[in-house]
């Protein structure tokens, strides 16, 4: 599922996209699934990274350069914007590292509150 249809499917579940507070919880999370759409985004502002739950970013885990708001196209000379957050698969980051991403399908974690 894409960032919206995952958010809206936890909700409707009664949760959230997870959420991430610290490095305990983001290795958690990481060994969970590595390759999972994190619940957070910038698309409202640029830069301006805000939780699914409308939380601001207290904690960030970002891999060297990243966000970068430039998609896979860069090679080509030109960047989609990335407006979501995912764990970086590039083997120069450390494991659980973040990355930003245009927003494509991908697996997700919901997470529940007590």
């Amino acid at each position: 599922m894409n960032w919206d249809n995952a958010r809206n499917y936890c909700a409707s579940s009664g949760g959230h996209l997870v959420t991430i507070g610290d490095a305990e919880e983001n290795m958690f999370v990481y060994n969970l699934a590595p390759y999972a759409i994190l619940g957070a985004t910038d698309r409202d502002s640029e830069g301006r990274w805000i939780w699914a739950t409308g939380q601001e970013m207290s904690y960030t885990n970002w891999c060297w350069g990243e966000p970068n708001n430039c998609g896979y196209l860069e090679e080509r000379g030109y960047c989609v914007p990335e407006h979501y957050l995912t764990f970086h698969n590039d083997p120069r980051c450390l494991p659980g590292q973040w990355n930003d991403i245009p927003g494509d399908d991908g697996h997700y974690v919901c997470e529940f509150e007590d």
